[in-house]
């Protein structure tokens, strides 16, 4: 995939503004690279002849599941409960993201989900008096905290999140499921690269250990589990329909749970950065934000519909620092932009080459602009803008995404008045002056938006 990504970049620059598709041809097989927004905007109409269910197999089939029972999952059943109401049946993986849009879509049962359950998730990251250890936790005096921004997000927004889904017992299960994880986050690129095992340890031990917590999960019954979450408990029935058994199910859970948890921290990681190092910005954004924890409440709705700022940054945020590419096989030759793209091979996308247009972002589109999805609100919707994918598979958690990721950012402020960035930050170094903001790690080929470098982390002293 990145080096799809790079060739895609490459045949940016070297046809010019054209932005035709680009043909490579790697193992007998074309790979057609586009670059240009209108023809993104078409592949997107031609699902019928362009699929995802190729990459599908192979990522569900790479975790350890049989391709006999992959295919099975790849089976529209007309006869399903699960397919009751829907215009047309649908396979069981396009059954699982229907799920998600009906938990997460805008709504009272998005709501529901995050007041019952992701909001107490959250704000239990903020109980820095708890009797255990808290991860985040650098320094306490009594007067002032000194926290890793890392790892505060870390605590609100994966084990904030993993709970919110599973439940504690997950997490009884393995204790050391988040420190799996983020080891999963730091190693997947090899993952993604197919590298053979003896390069892959790391990465093979921690999805090793991550695969064995789920089906180590779905083998104890649902009131031992002890949390009955709509999308997890509709997504099994589903699976076990489909003939899937623990080790199965396991396996599918652990690619739903990398999906769901591999975004929100580094996007409030990013948003927290972006207002440590503009102080002009964190009292404005402080300022759009204090009505919505006013008497220690959270209004989650009033942050999503009445915080432009901080919208406007976030949109942009997500524009800098997604670099997941998008992978369609033709299934049928299929026109776009006149060229005929032939049965049998690929299509790549670089969504980041599409944030990095200059057409649309201007001279130097790899910085972010706080205001500019304030200055054109129509920037959303350009073809250019698809931080969350687009047809069918636009991501169904991006509205839950944001409701979670403004209330983090909105207790963070909102409790404490003054925040400053401690000396001792990045590399470990003191100094007088302000350290170096953290570095994007666009080096390896990330699903999703891009970490900071590691050891970029930000001490934030919080009073």
């Amino acid at each position: 995939m990145a080096v799809a990504s790079q060739l895609t970049q490459f045949s940016s620059k070297k046809k010019g503004s054209s932005k035709e598709p680009f043909g490579i041809t790697m193992a007998g097989k074309s790979i057609y690279l586009l670059t240009n927004p209108k023809d993104v905007a078409e592949v997107y109409r031609h699902e019928d002849t362009l699929s995802r269910d190729m990459v599908v197999k192979d990522l569900y089939s790479r975790t350890g599941i049989s391709m006999a029972k992959v295919e099975r999952l790849l089976v529209a059943n007309s006869e399903s409960p699960h397919n009751k109401g829907l215009p047309r049946p649908l396979h069981y993986v396009d059954i699982a993201m229907e799920y998600f849009r009906r938990e997460l879509s805008p709504g009272e049962p998005l709501d529901r989900f995050v007041d019952e359950a992701a909001l107490p998730a959250i704000l239990k990251a903020f109980d820095f008096g708890r009797t255990h250890a808290h991860s985040a936790i650098l320094h306490n005096n009594g007067d002032s905290l000194v926290v890793s921004l890392e790892h505060l997000c870390i605590e609100a927004l994966i084990n904030g999140v993993i709970d919110t889904y599973y439940g504690p017992s997950l997490r009884k299960v393995n204790p050391d499921f988040v420190h799996s994880f983020m080891m999963w986050e730091r190693v997947n690129w090899k993952y993604i690269f197919q590298l053979p095992g003896f390069l892959s340890k790391d990465m093979l031990d921690a999805k090793s250990d991550l695969v064995d917590t789920f089906v180590t999960y779905f083998e104890m019954d649902r009131a031992e589990r002890g949390c009955g979450n709509f999308f997890v408990d509709s997504v099994e029935d589903t699976l076990r329909e489909a003939g899937m058994g623990n080790e199965e199910v396991g396996r599918i859970f652990f690619l739903h749970s990398w999906a769901i948890l591999g975004n929100m921290q580094k996007a409030a990681f990013w948003i927290i950065a972006h207002l440590m190092y503009d102080p002009n910005l964190l009292e404005a954004i402080r300022a759009e934000i204090l009505p919505a924890v006013e008497g220690g409440e959270v209004n989650h709705q009033y942050l999503v519909k009445d915080c432009p700022l901080l919208d406007s940054l976030y949109a942009d945020i997500l524009r800098a620092t997604m670099s997941s590419p998008m992978v369609r096989d033709v299934m049928e030759t299929t026109t776009i932009a006149g060229k005929k793209l032939r049965k049998g091979n690929r299509i790549m996308i670089s969504y980041r080459q599409l944030h990095l247009n200059t057409d649309v972002w201007g001279t130097t589109p790899e910085l972010v602009q706080p205001d500019r999805f304030l200055r054109d609100k129509s920037l959303k919707t350009n073809n250019s803008y698809r931080p969350w994918g687009g047809g069918s598979t636009l991501c169904p958690g991006r509205f839950f995404a944001k409701k979670a990721i403004f209330t983090f950012v909105a207790v963070l402020l909102g409790r404490y008045p003054t925040i400053r960035i401690d000396e001792v930050t990045v590399g470990g170094k003191k100094g007088g002056s302000k350290p170096a903001f953290p570095r994007a790690d666009f080096s390896k080929p990330i699903p999703g938006i891009v970490p900071p470098i590691m050891g970029d982390d930000i001490r934030l002293v919080l009073r």
